[in-house]
C-alpha cells in the first residue's frame, strides 16, 4: 500500500502525545497522526460523504526563514473539487502565533495550495462527533443492503419521532439493526432528533426521526 502523501515525517515516539496510524479508506495509504486529537479530527472528516481524499502533514511556505513554514495536519479534497487545509489543535494551543500564521497564509500563498484553510478545535471535534464518526465508519464496513431496506420498512411503520430502542425492537435484531440504523444516518435518511447533535451522543434512549 502506498504511503499517504506527506511533506513531513511524523516521529513514531513522543513524550507528550500518542502517535496514531489510521486506515485511509481513500486508497492513498495510512494516515500518520501526531496526536489522538488529530486522529479524532481525521475520523470526523472521514465520516463525511462529500470527501474524496485526504492526507497528513501538508507543508506550506509563506515567508523566508525557518519560521516561514507551516505544516498543516490534514489536506482534504472534496468531491466538488474543493481543497481544504486543516490545522488541528485543542483551543488552549491556539495562540497568537498560530492565528497570525494562518492569516498570512490566507493573504499571501493559500491560492497556490488550496481553496480554504481552517483551524479545528474541540468546538468541532466534540466527543459526540467523534463517537458518531466512529459508528458511521464501522457501519460502512458492515453495510448490508437488505438490512437497510428492511430497516426502512420498519421506519415506515413507526410514528414521526421515536426512540432508538423502539426502532431496534421493531426491527427484531439488535446488532444488525444498530448497524443498519447508522447506515441510514450516514446516507441522510435518518436523523438524531435533538437540539445539539454535535454535543449529544446518540444512545438507545435518544430520539430519531426520518430526514
Amino acid at each position: 500500500m502506498p504511503v499517504s502523501p506527506a511533506d513531513r515525517k511524523v516521529s513514531s515516539k513522543s513524550t507528550s502525545n500518542c502517535r496514531v496510524t489510521l486506515y485511509n479508506p481513500y486508497g492513498t495509504g495510512p494516515l500518520y497522526c501526531e496526536s489522538l486529537f488529530e486522529a479524532y479530527a481525521a475520523l470526523v472528516i472521514m465520516a463525511r460523504n462529500d470527501v474524496e481524499d485526504m492526507s497528513c502533514q501538508y507543508q506550506v511556505r509563506f515567508a523566508d526563514g525557518e519560521k516561514g513554514v507551516h505544516n498543516f495536519d490534514l489536506q482534504v479534497r472534496y468531491k466538488n473539487g474543493l481543497i481544504k487545509l486543516f490545522a488541528i489543535r485543542p483551543s488552549i494551543y491556539v495562540d497568537e502565533e498560530l492565528l497570525s500564521t494562518i492569516e498570512d497564509i490566507r493573504n499571501y500563498v493559500l491560492n497556490q495550495h488550496a481553496d480554504e484553510c481552517e483551524i479545528l478545535t474541540e468546538r468541532t471535534v466534540t466527543q459526540a462527533n467523534v463517537y458518531r464518526a466512529g459508528e458511521i465508519i464501522r457501519a460502512r464496513s458492515l453495510l448490508n443492503a437488505e438490512n437497510c431496506r428492511r430497516m426502512m420498512r420498519t421506519m415506515a411503520g413507526m410514528p414521526g419521532i421515536y426512540q432508538v430502542y423502539e426502532l431496534l425492537e421493531s426491527f427484531g435484531d439488535l446488532a444488525s439493526g444498530w448497524t443498519a440504523m447508522w447506515n441510514l444516518i450516514d446516507c441522510g435518511l435518518l436523523q438524531h432528533d435533538c437540539e445539539d447533535p454535535d454535543n449529544m451522543r446518540l444512545t438507545h434512549a435518544s430520539w430519531l426521526k426520518c430526514a
